[in-house]
């Protein structure tokens, strides 16, 4: 028996069903424990077969769940950054434009705004040359997160601008909530609370047609937020009580 290829037979179903189990669940478990041992034994694998796609891929699912699960932002950028290696192998643009866009949005949760902004106006002149609209909308979406982090209030409803403006297109709902959303925000730290009270209505409303009862609560929430800043109690009171 050729022991090669029984381990590299054997290395593919242990993946494909980590894979299955990835698109079944749409997002990682959060117990860690268990999720986190099957990345690293798949890491393994990977080396030991020399599979660059596979390390590449994995990585950035390491480089995923220490960011979002386990706050880990350093390590998370040392993932993408070792992903982002192995996908310049294998010459693989789309993973290396992807992988550049989550280290992008990481860089802005660990507070490194300007590396933050490099990357995604790269991306952005990536994104517009091919017409891919779809990626333009998220990276100026996450434009504005970097300059809104950064304080910059005017560039962060400009990217706002141009993500909606592509979005109605695009007709992505859930990117549109985040719009909104992001817009409320930008609009109180600078006291513009009318601005404020039609963007959460509008949140309100594609929340409604959507039939997404998580953004409803929210958009009621600041709707009444937004009522009390106001001093309009009455109004703070019933919109905060139906959430």
């Amino acid at each position: 028996i050729d022991l090669s290829v029984s381990i590299k037979y054997l290395f593919i179903i242990i993946l494909s069903l980590f894979l299955f189990q990835k698109s079944a669940t749409g997002q990682l478990n959060k117990d860690s424990t268990y999720n986190y041992q099957d990345l690293n034994r798949i890491l393994e694998l990977a080396r030991s077969n020399n599979d660059q796609k596979t390390l590449a891929e994995t990585y950035v699912r390491l480089a995923d769940y220490e960011g979002d699960v386990l706050g880990a932002y350093d390590k998370s950028i040392e993932y993408y950054r070792r992903a982002l290696e192995y996908f310049k192998v294998n010459r693989d643009s789309s993973g290396i434009n992807e992988t550049n866009h989550s280290l992008a949005r990481r860089y802005t949760d660990a507070g490194f705004h300007n590396d933050a902004i490099a990357l995604l106006q790269a991306l952005t002149s990536i994104y517009h040359k091919s017409n891919n609209n779809r990626r333009l909308a998220h990276v100026y979406y996450d434009l504005n997160r970097a300059y809104k982090a950064r304080g910059e209030t005017e560039n962060s409803l400009q990217y706002l601008a141009r993500a909606e403006e592509i979005n109605k297109v695009l007709l992505d709902t859930g990117l549109m909530t985040k719009i909104f959303f992001d817009k409320i925000q930008v609009y109180e730290s600078v006291y513009e609370t009318d601005s404020a009270l039609v963007t959460a209505f509008r949140a309100f409303n594609v929340s409604v047609m959507k039939g997404d009862n998580e953004v409803i609560a929210r958009s009621l929430y600041y709707i009444g937020q937004i009522n009390r800043k106001k001093n309009d109690t009455g109004r703070a009171l019933m919109y905060t009580t139906i959430t």
